[in-house]
């Protein structure tokens, strides 16, 4: 069983719950195995390492976009002012990463 991110949290519970079913682990970026696996801590984390401004564009962004319906580009600048929060410093965050949201293709809804 593979998880990831919010997955290691319910993957360590299967494992526990069913533990026949499942030969092995792996774990990649997980929030943790207790509780609600740690989110809130997570989500405040995340925000505290947001860089200078980003903080202020993605709650002008949800205003916005409260009041249209959200667009592709939407997302792609949200991904990018998120991106350095997942590095403990945040400005050591690969600039490559920040511009790949650009080279993303356009998620098509069914």
């Amino acid at each position: 069983m593979l998880g990831h991110w919010w997955g290691v949290h319910l993957a360590m519970h299967l494992a526990v719950a069913q533990p026949d079913r499942v030969a092995g682990l792996v774990l990649v970026d997980g929030l943790g195995a207790v509780g609600d696996g740690g989110i809130a801590e997570m989500g405040q984390a995340m925000v505290d390492r947001l860089l200078p401004g980003a903080l202020a564009r993605m709650q002008e962004m949800a205003g916005q976009m409260a009041r249209r319906e959200p667009a592709d580009t939407d997302a792609t600048e949200q991904t990018a002012l998120q991106w350095p929060g997942y590095f403990a410093e945040p400005a050591a965050a690969r600039p490559g990463r920040r511009r790949c949201a650009s080279h993303w293709p356009p998620v098509q809804a069914p």
